[in-house]
């Protein structure tokens, strides 16, 4: 018998945002209470720069992974393309290599987003 791969929960709703209390909470879209940030460190500063941090890479991380997915799709044809017509980049192979570089690192970005 096969075990079967239950579907991740899915995260709290964003946008997220701080709520300024003694432990900085960060809320969800509706209000509730998405973590209670518990960073040890002694500079009250450092404590809202890092939840400040989360809060905008959350925020950020829907729009950013559909970016990347639609470059990597672009690139993917320039770059096939350029295969078969070098001249297409203006100098060749060289031009050829950064976009497959990119494409590369686009692919990795995606999936450590992802959770792969």
């Amino acid at each position: 018998m096969g075990t079967t791969k239950q579907a991740p929960a899915p995260h709290t709703p964003t946008p997220w945002r701080i709520v300024d209390d003694s432990e900085l909470t960060i809320a969800d879209a509706h209000g509730g209470s998405a973590i209670a940030y518990l960073n040890m460190d002694p500079n009250e500063k450092v404590r809202y720069a890092d939840a400040a941090f989360i809060v905008r890479a959350v925020n950020a991380h829907d729009d950013l992974l559909a970016a990347c997915k639609d470059a990597l799709r672009k690139l993917d044809l320039v770059v096939m393309n350029a295969m078969i017509t070098p001249s297409m980049l203006g100098n060749g192979s060289r031009a050829i290599g950064s976009y497959i570089a990119t494409v590369d690192a686009l692919r990795a970005a995606i999936a450590k987003a992802e959770g792969k």
